[in-house]
């Protein structure tokens, strides 16, 4: 309320920036984090991006059957299947934790920089408090075990699953393995 107080006292600019394009862009900003942590953390874990999907958008190398790691907007390949369920729990962890820590480390730095210096302006700490309620929320919404009505699980599902090593976790490595057979270059 106080934010939108000190906006409205500014120009036409400043209010539209500060109640619509802030929300807008700490959203762009959440989402491009979570899927950055995903990213990272298939990186380190000896998985390769192969692709991007926004919307009916793909953008990368040309998608195949065997591209179906998709996690979010990212299409990952496994390198080799080593390992694979640890690699694959990172790998879904990486967005979520993402999600979790960055607003912690943005707050964090946010608070030490006004201590220093007072005059940050409303818009960038106002920026950086709506980032960090909207990722906070995304990594807690995607920790939550969930099923979309397209059959897409949530992170937190794909979780439980490799932690309980139930059916469904069992199939989706099965799967992987078979595609990494398939696109190998000895068969």
């Amino acid at each position: 309320r106080t934010f939108v107080e000190a906006v409205s006292r500014q120009s036409w600019l400043v209010f539209v920036t500060g109640v619509l394009l802030l929300p807008l862009l700490g959203f762009l900003a959440a989402v491009a984090v979570h899927q950055a942590g995903h990213l990272l953390a298939g990186r380190m874990t000896g998985f390769r991006p192969v692709g991007f999907i926004i919307g009916s958008f793909t953008f990368g190398s040309r998608l195949y059957s065997t591209d179906v790691l998709l996690l979010g907007l990212i299409v990952m390949r496994p390198i080799n299947s080593e390992g694979l369920r640890q690699r694959l729990t990172w790998l879904v962890l990486g967005g979520p934790l993402a999600s979790l820590l960055s607003p912690v480390i943005l707050e964090s730095v946010l608070w030490f920089v006004q201590s220093r210096w007072s005059e940050l302006g409303s818009l960038v700490p106002a920026g950086i408090h709506v980032y960090s309620t909207l990722s906070f929320l995304l990594g807690i919404g995607a920790l939550l075990p969930d099923i979309d009505s397209a059959g897409n699980f949530s992170d937190g599902t794909r979780l439980l699953m490799l932690v309980k090593k139930d059916f469904r976790a069992e199939r989706w490595l099965a799967i992987l393995e078979l595609q990494l057979v398939l696109i190998s270059p000895d068969n």
